[in-house]
């Protein structure tokens, strides 16, 4: 399946015509396909995990973690999960802690953090090593479809992007945090779109940046001028989509629930995960050795978590305009009626102030390793911290793999406890 799709892939990037597109888009559902047919071919697994469905409280109640829901609402009337594990199994649930805020990424849920087995997820080890851990979740996702006047169903809901993520979404998650917490800073680790989230908000707000003693980029992302995979392949046809969104009202950019739960309960286990494998790793990086194969119907079962068709359309336009900018709303009318200006704003992430670690992947589709050494020339000199790089690593190995607890958080887990 791999090769198929790999060679689908291969071939968006080796000509920018459409009709290479669509001959890879055949191929790519060749490879779908095949596993589908060798889904309902195969007698089912034994295996049932229990853990396949829960919400991201029930993953961390079903290990015995005390679990909390937090609502916060935006200054635009997003209203926000927060999901938090205010101490550790033994650890005394009084008294003060360090503080660290866990930022998902793209089409992707607080869930990520907790997916493992304790001693595997970020999560859970935090709270172990004594941190009272909040996990945000952006709107449009699972768990942030609701809105003070807005409905889901409708269009004006998903008029957003990673402007609104980074510019609104986050310092209302800080704020409350810091105001729940009474704490005077807190710690912030990213993953993929969280990364961009923090990239963009502490440097465009310093007064927010200031509430934050370390930023911990895993997997970080800002240019994506090497991207390769799905987003690659949205970029030929970004304009196409944009206009299906119009025309169909196809606002949000998701797998439907019901399929996604006929493939993670039925098929992928009977394609001995295969299916869920094409799926998830499309654009991120092909690369399942440092991952648990046998929870892979767990993470196909919260990933993808939801986001706006516009969200989608942004990442795209990130890689047509080789430029880290603002929403492009395709005209100069458009453009000028929201920013006074023709052009979409520049992000300008040098005036990031913020002790940085950056943790890259050299198989990882979406953070390129070249666009990471850009963004490290971009920082000032003394910002980051900390740069490591694992060769063998996809993007979704920082979350899910099997070693990187190992690998990443324990160096990461010393360096938040030394910055507080």
């Amino acid at each position: 399946y791999h090769r198929i799709v790999r060679k689908a892939v291969v071939s968006t990037q080796s000509t920018g015509t459409v009709l290479p597109f669509v001959l890879a888009l055949r191929m790519v559902s060749l490879a779908l396909l095949a596993g589908l047919l060798s889904a309902l071919l195969t007698p089912t697994l034994a295996f049932h995990d229990p853990e396949l469905t829960l919400p991201t409280p029930g993953l961390m109640s079903y290990w015995g973690y005390p679990a909390e829901c937090h609502w916060v609402t935006t200054s635009d009337g997003y209203i926000l999960a927060m999901h938090r594990i205010p101490h550790g199994l033994h650890h005394n649930p009084t008294g003060p802690r360090p503080v660290v805020l866990l930022q998902h990424g793209l089409e992707d849920s607080s869930a990520t953090w907790v997916m493992n087995t304790p001693d595997q997820s970020l999560g859970f080890l935090l709270a172990d090593a004594g941190f009272d851990v909040w996990m945000g979740n952006v709107r449009g996702n699972t768990y942030s479809k609701n809105h003070t006047t807005l409905n889901p169903r409708k269009s004006k809901f998903w008029e957003f992007t990673f402007d609104e993520m980074a510019l609104i979404d986050l310092p209302t998650m800080i704020n409350h945090v810091i105001k729940q917490t009474g704490v005077e800073t807190i710690s912030y680790i990213g993953h993929s779109q969280g990364t961009l989230m923090g990239f963009l908000g502490f440097s465009q707000n310093k007064n927010l940046a200031r509430k934050v003693n370390v930023f911990g980029a895993l997997a970080p992302v800002a240019r994506i001028t090497h991207v390769e995979g799905l987003i690659r392949a949205l970029n030929i046809i970004e304009p196409e989509i944009e206009e299906l969104t119009k025309i169909l009202g196809v606002n949000e950019f998701t797998v439907p629930s019901w399929l996604m739960e006929t493939m993670v309960t039925l098929l992928c286990p009977r394609a001995k995960h295969a299916l869920c494998e094409n799926l998830l790793f499309l654009g991120c990086g092909w690369d399942t050795t440092n991952l648990n194969e046998t929870l892979i119907p767990r993470y196909a079962g919260h990933c993808p978590a939801g986001t706006s068709s516009r969200n989608i359309i942004h990442w795209a336009q990130l890689l047509r305009d080789r430029q880290l900018q603002r929403f492009d709303y395709g005209t100069p009318d458009a453009n000028m009626k929201h920013y006074n200006s023709t052009d979409p704003p520049k992000y300008d992430i040098s005036d990031l102030d913020l002790p940085t670690a950056l943790f890259a992947g050299g198989n990882d589709f979406l953070a390129d390793p070249r666009d990471v050494v850009w963004l490290q020339g971009q920082l000032k000199p003394g910002v980051v911290v900390k740069n490591v790089f694992y060769d063998d690593y996809n993007h979704l190995d920082f979350v899910w793999g099997i070693d990187a607890n190992v690998r990443i958080y324990k160096d990461l887990i010393a360096l938040v406890k030394a910055s507080q």
